[in-house]
């Protein structure tokens, strides 16, 4: 048992406060009960600000997407999605874990330990904007577009705005500020709304959509500064810190490059195998699909990663501290995602017009894969808490090979049908490595997680039957039309 200010928590972690002994007119029984709620209420608020702010900022992107899409060509966000997967793939390259650091190193919140670490974060950035300029032209041969040889070189500004940001929203995190973090995060939302939407109504060009990403990272590195202490942040570089974050980050790194190239490869592939336009349709499906496990990783870097830091605990312990709110949250999940899966074809086409609709076949797909991307997620927190960050690299590779090796033989022998499906299958793999891994360390959810699968089919399916019985969503075979225009 592990004994904290609140009072005694248990190997199943619920707390047990004990009431005071000096007040017997109070029942023990009866009080205990109510103030045992409290760790739990206080959890919970702590996924609702998580969970409500990240729908605003679903809500917010949703918004922008349409109207971006009606005001704009689907080739040009064909083209957005080759800058933001080259942005993300270079940052990656180089990610040593700052925010995982500080979030788990116990000296994360010791100025001259997070000072480092900044200072480590705007070399980065500086260096990352050099290689930006480097990479320009190898990535326009291979893409064939004049614009990205004039965009590519500009995404320098991106990489040196990001690496000036402040470790504000990091520190919040460890210190458990989740209200905060999560105002913040609706304030950007709104931002990047008016931003991009006013840009694209002043000049409907793909200067609209990468000029909007240029001032919404100017106004998060802008929030990061105004949400940090005065006077505390400097430029520091402290021998024994950098040693801490580079042995810590090294697995990072190799997590972070190996989970880039299984999470994009796609993304990659398709921009040079499919048409821009198909490409284009593809980035909306995989916006929509995505959000729900971004929310889950979310949870699981705010809220769960920095607990299981925080307890220390490993092994069988771990696993009971964590499976009764891991099975309600997952039950939850379930519960709604299911839904969405069933009508999520419907959201397509009352959202976005005709040269879309492929979109309303892909998503649906995809959506349905994301439950084992959901589990692996939870996993990640586990391991990387656990401080294992190599399994998880491991985990992340075999996607990768599958993803290499099946998605070129799907799209040339049975077109973008087969790939999508080949995609979709993906996570299944990352997930069945990751249980191995945690299965070596006594904390596996292999039952659990297999009694929630089955559960969550059957909801697919009762809900698909009972919205086409409503006329809410088309028959299959009307929805299998959709992506007649992707078969061959």
């Amino acid at each position: 048992m592990i004994q904290d200010q609140r009072g005694t928590i248990g190997s199943d972690g619920a707390a047990e406060i004990v009431a005071p002994s000096v007040d017997d007119t109070i029942p023990p029984g009866w009080f205990g009960r109510i103030l045992a709620r409290i760790p739990r209420l206080a959890a919970l608020q702590q996924v609702g600000w998580v969970t409500g702010s990240y729908a605003f900022s679903q809500v917010t992107r949703l918004a922008t997407n349409v109207v971006l899409a009606k005001l704009l060509a689907p080739q040009l966000f064909g083209i957005m999605l080759i800058i933001n997967t080259l942005r993300t793939g270079l940052e990656l390259l180089s990610d040593i874990g700052i925010s995982h650091n500080i979030i788990s190193n116990p000296r994360g919140d010791e100025p001259t330990f997070f000072n480092t670490a900044f200072t480590l974060q705007v070399i980065r950035g500086f260096a990352l904007g050099a290689l930006a300029l480097v990479f320009a032209g190898p990535v326009v041969r291979i893409y064939d577009r004049p614009e990205l040889s004039v965009l590519v070189p500009l995404m320098s500004i991106l990489f040196i705005l990001s690496g000036l940001q402040a470790p504000s929203r990091f520190l919040m995190v460890k210190h458990g500020e989740v209200k905060a973090y999560a105002l913040s995060d609706i304030f950007l939302g709104i931002g990047s709304f008016a931003l991009n939407v006013g840009l694209a109504l002043y000049t409907p060009t793909i200067w609209a959509l990468f000029i909007g990403l240029i001032l919404t990272s100017t106004l998060q590195t802008v929030v990061t500064h105004v949400l940090m202490p005065r006077g505390v942040l400097k430029f520091q570089l402290d021998r024994a810190c950098i040693g801490q974050i580079t042995s810590f980050g090294k697995w990072v790194f190799l997590s972070s490059l190996i989970y880039f190239l299984a999470m994009n490869y796609d993304r990659l592939y398709f921009a040079k195998a499919v048409p821009f336009a198909v490409l284009g349709i593809y980035g909306v499906a995989r916006t929509f699909s995505d959000a729900a496990a971004q929310l889950v990783q979310r949870i699981g870097d705010m809220i769960i990663y920095p607990k299981i830091a925080a307890t220390q605990q490993d092994g069988p312990a771990l696993r009971q501290f964590l499976a009764p709110a891991r099975g309600r949250m997952l039950m939850l999940i379930a519960i709604g995602l299911s839904i969405v899966v069933a009508g999520s074809d419907r959201i397509i086409i009352l959202l976005y017009d005709q040269r879309y609709h492929a979109a309303a076949f892909m998503l649906p797909v995809l959506l349905a894969s994301i439950w084992f991307s959901i589990l692996a997620t939870l996993g990640d927190s586990v391991l990387m808490g656990t401080r294992r960050p190599a399994h998880t690299a491991r985990a992340n590779f075999a996607k990768f090979v599958f993803t290499c090796a099946g998605l070129p033989l799907a799209l040339h022998y049975d077109g973008m049908v087969a790939a999508l499906f080949v995609i979709a299958s993906a996570d299944i793999v990352r997930y069945a490595l990751q249980t191995m891994s945690q299965r070596a360390q006594g904390v596996s959810f292999i039952r659990q997680d297999a009694v929630l699968t089955l559960a969550i089919m059957a909801m697919i399916v009762v809900w698909r039957i009972l919205f086409t019985a409503v006329g809410l969503v088309p028959s299959l075979s009307v929805w299998w039309a959709y992506g007649a225009g992707l078969h061959g």
